[in-house]
C-alpha cells in the first residue's frame, strides 16, 4: 500500500512532483508545518478544482462527512481525535456553503 501524496511545485522534487504526505495526520502536518507557499499552492489547486465542478465537489465533500461520521459512529477513536473530526465536519459543512451549493 502507498502512502498518500500529493503532486505540488512547491514540495521536493522527489518522484515526479509529489510529497508524500505519510500514513496519518501527524506525518500530514508535518508536511506542510512552516511551508507557507505549499499551503498557498495546496489551497489554490483546491480551489480551482472545486469550482471547476461544484457539483463533484459536493459530492466528494459528502462522501467524506459520511466516511468521518462513521468513524465517530464505530466510537473506536480518542477523545481528542473525535473532536478534532467533529471540528473538521464542521468546517467541511461551512465549506460547502461557502460554495452555495445546497447539501
Amino acid at each position: 500500500m502507498s502512502l498518500p501524496c500529493i503532486y505540488t511545485d512547491q514540495a521536493k522534487k522527489l518522484e515526479d512532483g509529489m510529497l508524500a504526505l505519510g500514513g496519518d495526520r501527524k506525518s500530514a502536518f508535518k508536511a506542510f508545518k512552516g511551508n507557507v507557499p505549499l499551503i498557498k499552492e495546496i489551497e489554490q489547486k483546491i480551489e480551482r478544482i472545486t469550482y471547476e465542478d461544484k457539483e463533484k465537489a459536493r459530492h466528494s465533500l459528502e462522501s467524506y462527512i459520511k466516511y468521518l461520521n462513521q468513524v465517530l459512529k464505530e466510537d473506536k477513536v480518542d477523545i481528542h481525535i473525535r473532536e478534532q473530526v467533529e471540528m473538521e465536519i464542521q468546517e467541511i459543512d461551512t465549506y460547502l456553503e461557502d460554495l452555495d451549493v445546497i447539501i
